[in-house]
């Protein structure tokens, strides 16, 4: 018998994140990277080092991954605190 078995993604990586400045609401920006095959959630942070439990400075809510899984298109919500 076959057994249903979920293979595990490559972990996501980011080279860029890349916009126009100012950055103000609306204003599109793209995650460039790689492996973004199983995104669940999207947002910045001001912490530095270990981000496990870190603050949410900013959620992206409303994003679009393209059909290669290298880029993650959205546009700002509004600016960080």
């Amino acid at each position: 018998p076959r057994t249903p078995c979920h293979v595990l993604s490559p972990a996501p990586y980011i080279t860029r994140v890349a916009t126009t400045f100012p950055v103000e609401t609306g204003t599109p920006l793209r995650i460039v990277g790689g492996n973004f095959y199983e995104i669940q959630r999207v947002y910045f942070t001001t912490a530095v080092d270990d981000i496990t439990n870190a603050p949410v400075s900013v959620e992206v809510t409303d994003y679009t991954v393209n059909k290669n899984f290298d880029e993650i298109s959205f546009q700002c919500s509004r600016r960080p605190d």
